[in-house]
């Protein structure tokens, strides 16, 4: 799963990050983790908030591996499934030679079909908007 978080600043996404560690570290505690969906969770960060400048993904398989990378995230370590970046006029870093600023829903798909998650991941953190619903076929 991808899990994207974004922000206007940095502080910010900081923050966001930590306060989604805390909510499932709560949840985790009152033995409730069990009960919430990481495709779910996934599918809501991706298409129900609008991607801002300062970016980071996590590509997890599991609630506790999100808390996990979350923690490292807060504690400025990126753990080996996450990416930072931020979105600039030069995105996507020629991972497609057409259009910069939006990957097409079939290319998406192909790299799902691939297993290529992470040229998923590279592309949104720098700025590439991406058609989420192509990963839910």
């Amino acid at each position: 799963m991808l899990i994207p978080l974004s922000a206007r600043k940095k502080d910010r996404l900081l923050a966001y990050a930590e306060k989604l560690q805390s909510f499932l570290n709560q949840k985790e505690q009152q033995g409730q983790l069990h009960q919430l969906s990481i495709s779910s969770l996934a599918y809501t960060l991706q298409t129900g908030r609008e991607a801002m400048v300062e970016r980071v993904i996590f590509q997890v398989d599991s609630m506790s591996e999100l808390i996990s990378a979350l923690r490292d995230f807060a504690a400025g370590k990126l753990s080996a499934n996450t990416l930072q970046g931020q979105k600039s006029k030069e995105a996507n870093d020629g991972l497609l030679e057409q259009d910069k600023e939006e990957v097409p829903k079939e290319v998406v798909s192909q790299w799902v079909s691939d297993g290529e998650l992470n040229k998923i991941a590279k592309a949104w953190v720098e700025g590439t908007e991406i058609d989420w619903d192509a990963l839910y076929g």
